[in-house]
């Protein structure tokens, strides 16, 4: 059985959109945010930050209490994706789900080449799971208009990886 891609609708939006430029060095140090970094959304954070913040919170779980990672992950979710995938509630059960749990405590995170267009954004993250296994997700977002603040409208398991 395949996997199910949940966030299918944002996805081919983004699929249907105009070729994206990679953005050189996206995944340099530079690009990391500091200790402390922010949990809510801020309208200087970059994709790239805005994504590395939901790995670390995701990777810290449980810190400073049980599911403040996934807490934090709603907070940086769009308008759009909360509507799919909220309430909190929910959202924390979606997690948790076999598609998506390997995120959950992971040892490790790459990010791959950050694609930006315009006001939309892509990235390829492979993740080791807590058992040591390999998991890749595609993060979508997109920056809001109104707080100019860049959101996750989705994070997807790929059709296929490319080795």
């Amino acid at each position: 059985m395949k996997r199910k891609e949940i966030f299918v609708g944002l996805a081919l939006l983004v699929a249907c959109a105009p070729p994206a430029r990679a953005v050189e060095g996206a995944d340099d140090a530079k690009d990391v945010p500091p200790p402390g970094a922010p949990s809510s959304p801020k309208p200087d954070l970059s994709p790239q930050e805005v994504i590395r913040i939901v790995l670390d919170a995701l990777k810290k779980n449980d810190t400073p209490r049980e599911d403040a990672g996934i807490e934090t992950t709603f907070r940086f979710a769009s308008a759009a994706n909360k509507k799919v995938t909220g309430p909190l509630d929910r959202f924390k059960k979606l997690v948790k789900t076999p598609p998506y749990r390997p995120m959950l405590n992971h040892k490790s995170a790459r990010q791959g080449i950050l694609l930006v267009d315009g006001n939309n954004a892509t990235q390829r993250v492979t993740i080791i799971a807590a058992d040591g296994s390999e998991a890749v997700y595609e993060f979508i977002l997109s920056k809001d208009a109104e707080t100019g603040c860049w959101m996750t409208d989705g994070v997807v398991v790929p059709e296929s990886v490319e080795a």
